[in-house]
């Protein structure tokens, strides 16, 4: 069969363009605004013992820079990675939403971390995160069901606003955020495991 290449970012090349987003895969992307570098959902290699990656990571993780700033969405296992948090450090900031942080600590002692609820905001220098709910839930192991919060974050900086859903089903709230929070430069939709729809529709979109 044909093999499937993928080409590598130029990291040096996205840098001196100024404002970008690269897709890395999942829910992960790299985005660069107001010279910050955020990454989103970290997710660098298997998960285990659930998943496996069917494509691998874009670019050796090396060649990333250090993120000034992380942001999770939720805690399902495909956007919340142990070994993925580990390898990325104490030196970002990372940006929760309420619960996680007694989990965090057992998997990252030492990071600097800041919990926020629907609606409220965190400024980064030049940037306001905002967390915003979505249609979706959280859970980790039978015992943990929505006990931690989930949602997406709204990042506005001085030229730039950029929409990450994280996970959800398509609601309401899309149309009452761009409504709010518009013009928005990029709305970074979740797309995945949206079959059979009687099923997912509620907690996934299809295209």
């Amino acid at each position: 069969p044909p093999t499937i290449s993928f080409a590598v970012p130029q990291v040096d090349d996205i840098l001196k363009r100024g404002d970008s987003i690269t897709y890395l895969g999942h829910g992960t992307l790299w985005i660069r605004i107001g010279g910050k570098n955020i990454l989103t959902d970290p997710i660098f290699g298997n998960i285990w013992p659930f998943l496996d990656r069917k494509v691998p990571f874009p670019l050796p993780t090396s060649l990333l820079p250090s993120p000034d700033v992380v942001v999770i969405s939720h805690s399902h296992y495909d956007h919340l990675d142990k070994d993925t948090l580990r390898s990325l450090g104490v030196k970002p900031l990372y940006l929760l939403p309420l619960k996680h942080k007694d989990w965090f600590a057992d998997v990252l002692p030492g990071a600097r971390i800041v919990e926020l609820d629907w609606f409220e905001t965190h400024t980064v220098s030049n940037l306001t995160f905002r967390l915003l709910p979505t249609q979706h839930w959280s859970k980790r192991t039978p015992w943990d069901t929505n006990r931690r919060l989930w949602g997406a974050w709204l990042i506005e900086g001085n030229r730039r606003r950029v929409f990450f859903g994280g996970d959800s089903g398509y609601f309401q709230g899309f149309k009452e955020y761009g409504a709010k929070y518009g013009p928005l430069d990029a709305a970074l939709l979740p797309i995945g495991a949206y079959e059979p729809r009687w099923f997912m529709k509620t907690y996934h979109m299809n295209p």
